[in-house]
C-alpha cells in the first residue's frame, strides 16, 4: 500500500492558513518537544517536495534527497536563530507564507 503524503491534503500555493500551518507542525514535531529537529524537518520537506514538485520518487531521487539535505542545512543556517539545531514554531513560521498570525 502507497502511503499518502501528509501534505495532499492542504492547500500550500500562495499563503498557508494558520491553522494548517499548526497542523503540519503538530505532525511533523513527532517527539512532540515543540521543536523541529533536522530529521522532522527533513521529513516535512521530502514530503513537501514529494507533493509540490513531484520529486523523489523519480529514478532520480537521489539526487534530489541530497537537494532535501542541503535545503536542511541551508534552513538551519539561515532560520536557527539561536544556533540550538532545533527550529521553534516561530522560525518555521518566518520559512513558510503563513495568511494570518498564529502569535
Amino acid at each position: 500500500m502507497v502511503e499518502k503524503n501528509f501534505l495532499s491534503k492542504f492547500q500550500l500555493e500562495g499563503q498557508i492558513h494558520s491553522k494548517d500551518f499548526i497542523e503540519i507542525w503538530m505532525h511533523y514535531d513527532t517527539d512532540r518537544s515543540g521543536f523541529m529537529e533536522e530529521d522532522e524537518v527533513t521529513a516535512f520537506l521530502t514530503d513537501l517536495c514529494k507533493n509540490r514538485y513531484n520529486i523523489l520518487d523519480s529514478p532520480g531521487g537521489e539526487a534530489e534527497s541530497d537537494l532535501v539535505n542541503q535545503a536542511v542545512q541551508q534552513i538551519f543556517l539561515t532560520y536557527d536563530t539561536n544556533n540550538d539545531g532545533q527550529l521553534t514554531l516561530n522560525e518555521l513560521y518566518l520559512i513558510l507564507n503563513v495568511e494570518d498570525s498564529v502569535f
